[in-house]
């Protein structure tokens, strides 16, 4: 038999909202295509961190993430690349003259940083990641952007 590669997506597709649990269904499904010899991964713009959660909870240890910019190979992370910085940077000044509040994730973390406090109420009780509002947060000392959240 020929293997062939199977990814899919998190959002709705093997995960159903608002529990974000995989049904029994979809399940069996990834289980079986690992049975037959296929190889099965998720592919997802989610953070890698937040991935590896889901591909845990899937019994999968090859992902791709961050929209392309992080893989994830046996459980290895072989390579993550943030955002360009530039244009981060660029966006966030220019939200910040239009005040505008944003967040960003700087690190491979479940975590956003942001130094307004309106952003707690933009996402629910349930969300995994956690806000920190740090008044004095400069954007322009971030070496790496993975998120922005406006």
């Amino acid at each position: 038999m020929e293997q062939k590669f199977f990814f899919f997506d998190i959002d709705n597709t093997l995960a159903v909202w608002p529990e974000g649990k995989i049904p029994d269904s979809a399940q069996y499904s990834l289980d079986e295509l690992k049975r037959r010899g296929h190889r099965v991964a998720l592919a997802t713009g989610r953070i890698q961190v937040d991935a590896k959660r889901f591909a845990e909870q899937a019994g999968l240890t090859d992902f791709v993430a961050d929209g392309g910019h992080s893989v994830t190979v046996n459980n290895e992370l072989v390579s993550m690349i943030g955002m360009d910085r530039d244009a981060c940077i660029k966006y966030l000044e220019y939200l910040e003259s239009h005040n505008i509040p944003w967040a960003v994730t700087d690190r491979n973390k479940l975590g956003r940083i942001t130094p307004y406090k309106e952003i707690l109420d933009w996402h629910p009780n349930w969300d995994v990641f956690k806000t920190t509002i740090d008044p004095n947060f400069d954007f322009h000392n971030v070496e790496e952007f993975y998120k922005i959240y406006v």
